[in-house]
């Protein structure tokens, strides 16, 4: 009779013994199995499981991310909504919330749904230590929130006037230089960012980048658009930005350093800060308070890297579209002159003197409602024992995320919703003025609306004197201007040129 070698077929010479090799087999297939039945039950038999939504999307979320890496999630969960109704399931945890009502009840103040675990992750924070963007705890985001309340409020803001007014008079110089070495084009995206860069950098550091008088991008400025780009691949696939930290591939290390670039210049501002307060020369900050208070310099300059990444592009992309959009549209360009000829007389006017422009206070309305910065979803999760929300049960732990691009594009709520209409808001109705969340709802609206809005008001008063008969350049085209959305939203060509005539 044959004798059997047991090691060939992966025995040990030991009877009853299994090997390494097939003990980790086992392992592996336990795991899987498991891992299976859970991705099974939670699809099909999960409270979720009632909501409407693509079958793939209730067993893994890499269709989502998919979509969130190649730039088009906005995009995606709109037509999700067009196809599944107003609340849809777009992960295995996740539904996107497009009912007013149900959208209310989110941001409601007191509802109990918090900021979920996406948020630290995208601004690279840890949970304990995150700021106030990205802080879960309402108690440490309230106290936060306090010590920024003043300087960012309307008179505090007020308090850079005539630093504002001359960041925007040399955005829109600039401009003109660009247009009269070429064909009478400039590149108004550009501009715009160089004016919030600098704009913040004084308001956050006491200091400047220069961008506006050398008309090119500081490193800073570089690296701030490689890690808009970045933020969203280091949260949806965190285990690829991490091996990437560590692969020796020159240009690889420089684009992933970005970040660790933005932290250390924000650690190097602070200790200058505190140089110049030591030797009485200290410039006035939106962190004076926090800088004289308990917070220690790490905290503050994370604090102060969130603001400049918050407050740049944000403003300057608005901008641009509002550019765009008013010299596409001549009827609403020759109304916004006519108004803002008759009652701005001089370069005297007070930034409070731009709420007294009602046609001009529309144009910003609408295009906030159309283009505003960060229309996508802002994730929130579900409180114990979980919450209903339009006859749908949202079990505990849930995720849900309204996104402002659907909501501002509803058209039971909206009339010719994708128009860009500034007269709407003069006899705007109750549903409008609920569904506006260009800055976010409730308590973590953004806490940066006055300076936004006053650096876009002071931007379309001064732009429009100085440059008429704008129009948009036959360069620039729709397409050029369709939403590239990773966390924030720019044109996809990241560029929008404008001919100045």
């Amino acid at each position: 009779m044959p004798v059997i070698h047991h090691n060939l077929i992966g025995w040990s010479n030991l009877p009853g013994h299994i090997s390494p090799y097939w003990t980790a087999v086992v392992l592996i297939s336990c795991y899987a199995t498991v891992r299976l039945v859970q991705t099974l039950a939670t699809a099909f038999f999960s409270p979720l499981a009632k909501v409407p939504g693509p079958l793939l999307n209730s067993l893994t979320e890499w269709p989502l991310k998919l979509q969130t890496l190649a730039g088009r999630r906005i995009y995606y969960v709109d037509d999700l909504h067009k196809r599944y109704g107003p609340i849809v399931r777009i992960a295995p945890n996740e539904l996107a919330v497009n009912e007013l009502a149900s959208v209310k009840e989110v941001h409601r103040i007191g509802s109990g749904f918090g900021k979920s675990e996406w948020y630290p992750i995208i601004s690279g924070e840890s949970p304990i230590n995150a700021g106030m963007f990205s802080q879960r705890d309402p108690k440490k985001h309230a106290i936060r929130r306090k010590l920024f309340s003043q300087p960012f409020s309307k008179a505090g803001i007020q308090e850079w006037e005539e630093m504002l007014k001359e960041k925007v008079n040399m955005a829109v110089a600039g401009m003109g230089k660009m247009a009269a070495r070429g064909d009478g084009v400039a590149d108004v995206l550009e501009w715009w960012t160089f004016m919030t860069t600098d704009v913040i950098a004084e308001l956050g550091f006491g200091e400047n980048f220069h961008a506006l008088e050398t008309g090119k991008p500081s490193q800073y400025t570089k690296d701030l658009l490689k890690t808009f780009i970045l933020s969203g691949l280091r949260a949806n696939f965190p285990f690829l930005f991490n091996l990437a930290k560590y692969l020796p591939i020159p240009p690889l290390q420089h684009v992933v350093g970005a970040f660790r670039r933005l932290e250390v210049y924000g650690e190097q501002a602070i200790a200058k800060y505190r140089h110049m307060e030591k030797n009485g020369g200290c410039r006035k900050t939106l962190f004076t308070n926090m800088a004289e208070g308990a917070i220690d310099d790490k905290a503050i300059a994370r604090e102060a890297q969130n603001l400049i990444i918050a407050g740049t592009d944000t403003t300057s992309v608005t901008l641009t579209y509002l550019v765009w959009a008013v010299a596409s549209h001549p009827k609403v360009k020759a109304k916004l002159l006519e108004e803002i000829r008759q009652k701005i007389h001089s370069d005297t006017f007070r930034t409070a003197d731009t709420e007294e422009l009602p046609y001009l206070q529309a144009v910003i309305q609408e295009t906030l409602r159309l283009y505003g910065a960060a229309p996508g979803g802002l994730p929130r999760v579900a409180p114990a024992g979980g919450r209903v929300l339009s006859e749908v049960f949202v079990p505990e732990g849930t995720v849900v995320t309204t996104q402002a691009y659907s909501l501002h594009r509803d058209a039971n709520i909206y009339a010719d919703s994708h128009s860009f209409k500034p007269e709407r808001w003069f006899s705007s109705t109750q549903a409008m003025k609920d569904a506006f969340m260009p800055f976010g709802g409730g308590t973590r609206v953004c806490i940066g609306v006055h300076l936004a809005k006053f650096e876009i008001a002071l931007g379309a008063i001064t732009f429009f004197l100085a440059y008429p008969n704008a129009q948009v350049a036959p360069q620039t085209t729709l397409e050029d201007m369709e939403f590239e959305n990773f966390f924030l939203i720019a044109p996809k060509s990241h560029k929008c040129l404008i001919k100045l005539n």
